[in-house]
């Protein structure tokens, strides 16, 4: 794999990548608290699973 060279650049918007590792952060964080908690109420559980 190291012998192949595409001759495309490619470029990467520095403001989006950030952004969907942010989404990605705070989906896990909301997650990881509604698990942690004692009880899990239907809207949590509904949250965790969507997210």
């Amino acid at each position: 794999m190291l012998a192949f060279h595409l001759h495309v650049t490619v470029n990467y918007d520095v403001f989006l990548t950030l952004l969907s590792m942010l989404a990605s952060v705070i989906s896990s964080f909301i997650t990881f608290i509604s698990r942690c908690l004692k009880t899990f109420i239907g809207i949590r559980l509904r949250l965790a699973a969507f997210l």
